[in-house]
């Protein structure tokens, strides 16, 4: 029995040729979904924004995480850095409510997990303050990845 063999050749770049490689022309449509069920789904999808803090040698810094005004729960966080110059302390509020207070950030970094990122979830309302604070005692970029619903 021989199988009909898919060629990215005969690809035209128009909407029928989603039916060639099995995808739908939006989200869910394969479920027969309204557009208005479609956008709900989307808005309950997980959504990431990156930072990166410039911290200087022997300061504490705080840094003001700007998470986008439609975002309701925050999920959780994940720290990248150069481990020879790790900052010795590190914090995260949200809302007044100290989350982290005072931590070793290689506890936050891949070397101590093995999920995408740390899990914390709290509410947001969508004016909300976030704060990370670190203390370094060498020059460093700390980079950050925030997950929020």
């Amino acid at each position: 029995m021989s199988k009909k063999r898919f060629e990215m050749s005969q690809l035209t770049n128009t909407i029928e040729d989603t039916a060639l490689v099995n995808t739908p022309q939006f989200p869910a449509a394969q479920r027969n979904f309204s557009v208005e069920q479609i956008r709900s789904l989307i808005k309950k999808q997980k959504r990431a924004k990156g930072y990166m803090f410039p911290c200087q040698a022997n300061l504490v810094q705080d840094f003001n995480l700007d998470i986008s005004g439609s975002a309701r729960i925050f999920l959780g966080f994940s720290l990248l850095f150069d481990t020879r110059l790790t900052p010795p302390e590190f914090s995260l509020k949200i809302n007044n409510e100290i989350l982290i207070q005072q931590v070793n950030p290689q506890f936050f970094t891949n070397l101590f997990q093995t999920d995408e990122f740390y899990f914390f979830p709290r509410p947001l309302s969508g004016s909300d303050s976030v704060v990370s604070t670190i203390r370094s005692l060498a020059a460093v970029d700390v980079n950050m990845i925030v997950y929020y619903i």
